[in-house]
Order: C-alpha cells, then sequence, then structure tokens
C-alpha cells in the first residue's frame, strides 16, 4: 500500500477497504445501512499493548474533533478523516475489522516550511 502524504495543517483521508462479509449489519429509514462489526484505524499494530485506537467505530469522534469516520457498507471501505495536521501525526497506521483484518498504512506528514511537496 502507498504512503498516505499530508502536509501539516492540512487533512487526509485514510481509506481502510474491507471484506464484504463485514458489511452486513442493520439499515435505518433513511436507508443508511450501519456495519455490526466494529472498524478500528490504530497508531500501531491494533491489539497489541503499544498501539493507540484513533478511531473504534461504534464510539464516534468524542475524543478528538479534528478525526471523522465514514463507513461506506455498500463499497466495503471504512474512510478516517483526520484534520489539522501536525509532524507528531506522522507514523505507521493499522486499519481492523474486528481482530481478524489489518492494512497497514504508513501517514507521512510534509512541514509546512518543506518547500519540496
Amino acid at each position: 500500500m502507498p504512503p498516505v502524504i499530508g502536509r501539516e495543517g492540512d487533512s487526509v483521508q485514510i481509506q481502510c477497504p474491507y471484506d464484504e462479509k463485514h458489511s452486513t449489519g442493520m439499515c435505518l429509514r433513511s436507508g443508511t445501512c450501519l456495519s455490526k462489526e466494529v472498524k478500528y484505524l490504530c497508531k500501531g499494530k491494533c491489539f497489541t499493548e503499544d498501539a493507540q485506537i484513533i478511531i473504534q467505530s461504534d464510539k464516534g469522534n468524542v475524543k478528538n474533533p479534528k478525526i471523522s469516520v465514514k463507513d461506506d457498507t455498500e463499497l466495503s471501505l471504512f474512510t478516517v478523516t483526520m484534520t489539522e495536521l501536525r509532524a507528531e501525526d506522522a507514523g505507521k497506521y493499522w486499519c481492523a475489522v474486528k481482530d481478524v483484518f489489518n492494512l497497514h498504512i504508513e501517514l507521512m506528514i510534509i512541514r509546512k516550511d518543506d518547500s519540496s511537496f
């Protein structure tokens, strides 16, 4: 997977595809369908001692308003948007569904004063 690149102060989207079998769930009257499987984005490998859970789909983004999540069950794609990026946001992130799926993503942050981007 190629790295996700963002500039300090800007925003990025990290897309986490998942297996269709994790798409089924309940549908609301509005037509929006919600997956019953909990999805995660972690800094570090999810479900390990040193991992930091960035977002957990069943808990929303109450802890950090700079992070939002959209779960498109039709495309089997979990998208996390991170805004107001800082240099310390750079690192290795993992997408996970339950404890059976991990996808490694490298997030690179370009410093505002770096004009080579």
